[in-house]
């Protein structure tokens, strides 16, 4: 909705662009139109939205160049140099903002100038370490002109970064730190995260990574009140690495995997791919190399799809060079004509001054009405290029979680069989070479019960997957089925499924799917751990949709004692989410163990 408000105000105004040229005079109204967009415009609604930000910022910069107002334009192209950083379009986004200081120095506005300074210096600093620097000293000498605490302060959280970087980590301690007081005082919430996300950089570059951890928690804490998705990706990723170095590798995963969902989610495209090879890597060195397989094929096509980005985007820019360029040409040439023209209406007498005067006008006026439509165009054809592109986009990572989600349980359930049966024919030749032949056919009973087992999981994936919906009755029936088979290992165990649900509702094959995996894993827990002698799989009516409800009335746990989740806990919650349910569980000593899904229709 603020996009479209953003983009009828700009198309709207941007019809009075001619008169604002022809007159060569600022229009206040315009003006205040444009201050109005670069303050919505702020560091957490370009980084988390880039692609509704652009074409508000294109904008922006195209009125305020019609209007001769050099700060707007200034402040647009500073903005859109914030946003072509994050999208990884480096050279773009320094030639915006060595524009933008240029025009602020026209204006004399140093003191945002040395603000703009020390954030092209931040930016640089990867690139080029020493001007980098360079950059960043410059913008804190102006700054230390002015009595205005936060431009300084943030200032010096850039430079205490680059510091970091250098290895200078006292310096950057001290510099962090400064811009941490000041924003303190000035009770600047944003300004406050950053700094406590650097000061867990440097206990992260100093190996006290429990440290580093509470820093970086502080921080993220509060950029989530706030809304900076971006930084909580990062901060995410941070956290991630220093539970790594702390051995945590199952909490590692965990915050990797966050920080990809998030920065997948705004199109961070440089950390997403970073998150891709880290948790490659990850998995590589825990040797889980089948995950790490899967997340090295992700990162790789990521990282091809960035490169053939990168090269379309330059192709594009080439194209409006070159276009411009011959808009000028044209222009110059019409203007020689317009000139030669006029010579001639001079030289001829009042009347028919009068007229050609006349015919001018009307020129201009046709030649406003064909620009106004132009523009009008051009902004209704960038506009279906974005949709295109975001409906493009949606597409393909609804294709790639579809993927994710079939090969994640081909992988935990039929995968886990396979795994077991190889160990199983492994131990069974050893008893054959040690003449153990009853111990060795005891196994293969027990692997051929495994192996159908292995079938069985098969053709239920296939089954479900194989249906375009599936009616509740057939899925309840589906989940008696798999019960009775369960029975002999069940020990004293018994099962029941209750329904007070019309039979006719309808459930698609992935929350089919996703529930019958998430009564496996209950069941297999009560199994293990419950010493129960009733599970119970209820389904009931509710508000939103129906309510599936996983009893025992085992020995339970204490939640208190026990408040985080455990792999297989975590799973069920996981797969509840995925098909827009809620997952909750209950449990207390001796009292059993609910588990309710809430999956609405």
């Amino acid at each position: 909705m603020l996009k479209r408000i953003f983009l009828f105000l700009t198309i709207s105004l941007i019809t009075l662009e001619g008169y604002a040229q022809n007159t060569g005079s600022n229009n206040p109204k315009l003006t205040a139109r444009v201050d109005s967009i670069i303050a919505e415009m702020t560091f957490q609604y370009i980084t988390t939205n880039p692609e509704e930000a652009e074409p508000i910022l294109l904008e922006a910069k195209a009125l305020s160049d019609s209007i001769g107002y050099k700060r707007g334009l200034a402040l647009a192209l500073a903005n859109l140099s914030t946003l072509y950083n994050y999208l990884s379009r480096f050279d773009v986004s320094v030639e915006s903002h060595l524009q933008a200081i240029r025009l602020l120095e026209e204006i004399g506005d140093m003191e945002e100038v040395g603000f703009q300074y020390s954030e092209l210096g931040y930016r640089m600093r990867r690139r080029d370490m020493d001007r980098g620097e360079y950059f960043m000293r410059t913008g804190i000498r102006i700054l230390k002109e002015f009595e205005e605490d936060i431009p300084i302060a943030n200032a010096y959280n850039n430079y205490g970064m680059l510091k970091l970087e250098k290895k200078e980590t006292d310096s950057a301690r001290i510099f962090i730190q400064r811009s941490l007081d000041i924003k303190k005082a000035e009770n600047d919430t944003l300004g406050m995260a950053y700094s406590y996300g650097y000061l867990g950089g440097i206990e992260m570059q100093l190996g006290n990574y429990e440290r580093a951890i509470q820093y970086t928690e502080q921080g993220y804490d509060m950029r989530r009140v706030l809304g900076d998705t971006s930084g909580m990706a990062i901060d995410l990723h941070n956290i991630g690495f220093a539970h790594l170095e702390l051995g945590n590798f199952d909490d590692a995963i965990f915050y990797y995997k966050t920080s990809l969902k998030l920065a997948t989610k705004i199109k961070y495209h440089r950390l997403a791919e970073f998150n891709y090879g880290t948790i490659a890597e990850t998995f590589e060195g825990a040797g889980k190399l089948d995950s790490a397989l899967f997340y090295q094929r992700e990162y790789s096509a990521y990282h091809d799809a960035r490169i053939d980005e990168a090269a379309n985007n330059r192709v594009a820019e080439l194209e409006v060079q070159f276009e411009t360029e011959q808009k000028e040409k044209e222009l110059a040439q019409r203007n020689v004509q317009l000139a030669e023209e006029r010579l001639k209406v001079e030289q001829r007498n009042w009347f028919l001054g009068v007229m050609g005067g006349l015919f001018m006008f009307g020129l201009v006026v046709t030649g406003l009405i064909i620009r106004q439509q132009r523009i009008k165009q051009r902004n209704l054809k960038r506009e279906n290029e974005l949709r295109i592109q975001l409906t493009n986009a949606e597409m393909e990572n609804k294709i790639h979680q579809e993927r994710e989600r079939i090969s994640r349980d081909l992988h935990d359930n039929v995968g886990a069989h396979i795994t077991n049966l190889i160990t199983g024919i492994e131990i069974s030749n050893l008893h054959l070479q040690k003449d153990q032949t009853e111990s060795a056919i005891d196994l293969l009973g027990n692997l051929d019960s495994d192996a159908r087992n292995a079938m069985n999981e098969l053709r239920e994936t296939i089954w479900l997957l194989d249906k375009d919906e599936v009616t509740l009755s057939t899925f309840i029936e589906h989940v008696k089925a798999y019960l009775k088979r369960q029975e002999r290992y069940l020990g004293t165990m018994k099962t029941s499924v209750n329904s007070s649900v019309s039979g006719q509702l309808i459930i698609n094959p992935i929350q089919s799917l996703n529930l019958i995996r998430i009564i496996q894993e209950s069941l297999n827990n009560s199994k293990k751990y419950s010493q129960a002698e009733l599970y119970e799989v209820s389904f009931t009516n509710s508000d939103e949709g129906i309510k599936i409800s996983l009893n025992d009335n085992g020995i339970g746990m204490d939640l208190d004692v026990r408040p985080s989740f455990g792999n297989g806990l975590r799973n069920m919650q996981s797969r509840a989410e995925e098909i827009g349910g809620e997952f909750k569980l209950t449990s207390s000593p001796d009292e059993g163990t609910q588990i309710m899904v809430q999956l609405p229709l």
